[in-house]
């Protein structure tokens, strides 16, 4: 039983839900100069973004990070980042941001939708202010 259609248009009539941008991780690639470099798959997807909850809040406290995190409900499959099994990395894009996912805290039915916790990013072309 699919809930994630009829619960995303309740709450979508406060809260509507927003397009964004999937990067998710292939892996990387070993370039000629030794570099590592990451490589991603892109999809676009709809997501529903909500403030992270305290608990959420404390969960990416012990990854050391100040940054912006939000909790991100997506219809599908998404995974957190796993060192221990070696995947992750996959990156959300909305908001004018890059959000990492660094957790997935809830998952329900096989694959039918799930809450991430998403960590903003530095841009990885990040343009030079303009000084008056």
């Amino acid at each position: 039983m699919n809930l994630f259609g009829p619960v995303t248009g309740i709450i979508s009539a406060v809260n509507p839900c927003i397009q964004a941008t999937l990067r998710a991780s292939n892996g990387s690639e070993t370039l000629p100069s030794g570099r590592v470099a990451p490589e991603y798959t892109e999809a676009l997807i709809t997501i529903q973004v909500q403030a992270a909850s305290s608990e959420d809040l404390q969960q990416v406290a012990n990854l050391n990070q100040s940054t912006d995190v939000r909790s991100v409900y997506v219809y599908g499959h998404i995974k957190g980042i796993d060192r221990a099994h070696q995947f992750g990395g996959d990156i959300l894009v909305f908001d004018d941001s890059e959000w990492l996912v660094v957790g997935q805290p809830e998952q329900w039915g096989s694959g039918e939708w799930c809450r991430l916790i998403v960590a903003r990013q530095i841009p990885s072309q990040q343009a030079c202010p303009k000084t008056m």
